[in-house]
């Protein structure tokens, strides 16, 4: 399957890297048994390059149902997508998945996704303008509008201390946003699915 890269993120044990097949914009998580690629795999791969990787058979979850097992590790750049391209991959949301009880929030609980019939987990959207900022635990931050509602989502792509300033204001970037993991907060005794914007393209 020959994928175009939207999401190249930093996660526990390796990379989160997602992207659509070129031919039928369908949305593909190449993941490993464990769960997140190794870096290695995927470390002079850039968002926007065309990767052909050997998909083998889906393996979706609750909160990640676009996930697919692969074959082989040595991935093959072909190519790369031109940005005026891009336009043409965005996906029409009405929403980062919010929900009635629950607007412009940075995440979800497991049982939002099985109560709301939420059956995504990636999207790509393009906003007017954000702002990048340093979080109070020294982690990359993004605030914006989409759809007439404000967010403010943590930013997980590889190459964010390289690509921005702390406050610095991006002019119609693509956010690739990816929904995480359920992660235990212990403060609540719940568990929770972050919104992350896993890739930044400008």
């Amino acid at each position: 399957m020959q994928i175009v890269t939207l999401a190249k993120s930093w996660r526990e044990g390796g990379i989160c890297f997602a992207g659509k097949d070129i031919k039928t914009k369908k949305w593909t998580r190449p993941v490993t048994e464990s769960g997140p690629i190794p870096k290695e795999i995927a470390s002079n791969i850039n968002l926007l390059d065309i990767v052909d990787i050997n998909i083998t058979r889906p393996c979706p979850n609750l909160h990640q149902q676009e996930n697919y097992f692969f074959l082989g590790n040595n991935w093959k750049k072909i190519g790369t997508l031109k940005k005026l391209q891009l336009i043409n991959l965005v996906d029409d949301v009405e929403s980062i998945w919010d929900h009635k009880n629950s607007i412009g929030a940075d995440r979800l609980y497991p049982e939002d996704i099985k109560t709301y019939g939420i059956s995504t987990s990636l999207m790509l959207i393009k906003v007017n303008s954000s702002k990048m900022f340093l979080n109070d635990y020294g982690k990359w931050a993004c605030n914006f509008i989409y759809k007439n509602v404000e967010y403010t989502l943590r930013i997980t792509d590889t190459e964010a201390n390289k690509k921005f300033k702390n406050g610095q204001i991006l002019n119609e970037p693509f956010f690739c946003i990816s929904l995480a993991s359920p992660w235990h907060n212990s403060n609540t005794n719940r568990y929770e699915c972050f919104k992350l914007i896993a890739g930044v393209i400008l």
